[in-house]
């Protein structure tokens, strides 16, 4: 079984490929998340095993491969965006909005952001 070496340049390419930044809310609270979607599990458990976070699985068709979903929130989230985002290209720009959620404790404010960060994870919408 491979060894995968999680740099900060790696992790930020595999993010830009595979991964999104998006933030989450629930009832009472509004959240930066970061989700990369993979066949592979072994690599997401390197990232896993580096930062923290959980794993998920599923298969939608038994025709497919399972596939696997990594998730970071709030101290894993910040982690992983500290050592990534000097090097992030295609997701940079959504990355820093969804960094902006810890300036401010105001559920409007966070709102707003998330309103933002959708709009910016769109497909199909050429920014």
């Amino acid at each position: 079984m491979p060894k995968y070496i999680i740099t900060d340049e790696w992790l930020a390419g595999f993010i830009d490929g595979e991964g999104c930044f998006n933030i989450s809310r629930t009832r009472t609270t509004i959240f930066p998340r970061l989700l990369i979607a993979n066949t592979n599990i072994k690599i997401l458990e390197a990232i896993k095993e580096k930062y923290g976070g959980d794993i998920s699985s599923r298969q939608l068709n038994e025709k497919w491969k399972t596939f696997h979903l990594y998730r970071a929130s709030w101290k894993t989230f910040r982690s992983i965006l500290g050592d990534v985002l000097p090097h992030l290209n295609v997701k940079k720009d959504v990355a820093i909005i969804c960094n902006k959620i810890y300036e401010t404790k105001d559920y409007n404010e966070r709102l707003k952001i998330k309103e933002t960060v959708n709009m910016m994870n769109e497909k199909g919408t050429s920014k």
